[in-house]
């Protein structure tokens, strides 16, 4: 049998693919994004690379998908610019919604903390002198079939 085996590039790109390409791009731009983890960047990458596609309303074919794995090219423009423009949407999310929700005080949070933990040992309490057990009832059932 031959070792080297041939690969048919029609159709879209594969999962494996598609995470290899977000790998390749995130070991490129690691050092242009200081505050993310590599780890991130490829994740970011991923959806870029994805979001791209769907906004143009074609996806990643093999073909493209194996010349990006195969020559390792700089990062194109375009997902420079998708994976910028979700960085900062996320941003202005993020700002948004921490301005929208209430601060606590620690005296707050300190009593509502108290009040569940109050709560889950009432919920929790069982009685001490149960004389239904498992085992217990198991043997009734048997006994009673006897």
């Amino acid at each position: 049998m031959s070792k080297n085996k041939t690969y048919d590039l029609e159709g879209d790109a594969s999962f494996k693919q598609s995470w290899r390409i977000a790998h390749n791009f995130a070991k490129q731009c690691e050092s242009m994004f200081p505050d993310y983890e590599y780890k991130e960047i490829a994740n970011r990458f991923n959806g870029a690379i994805f979001y791209y596609h769907e906004r143009m309303g074609s996806k990643l074919s093999k073909k493209d998908a194996s010349d990006f794995i195969t020559n390792d090219p700089p990062v194109p423009q375009y997902y420079l610019d998708e994976f910028k423009d979700f960085l900062n949407k996320n941003k202005k999310s993020n700002k948004q919604n921490n301005s929208d929700k209430p601060t606590l005080s620690s005296e707050d949070i300190d009593a509502a903390l108290n009040e569940e933990l109050m709560e889950n040992d009432q919920e929790n309490e069982e009685p001490k002198n149960s004389s239904n057990s498992l085992l217990e009832l198991m043997q009734e059932d048997i006994n009673s079939n006897i």
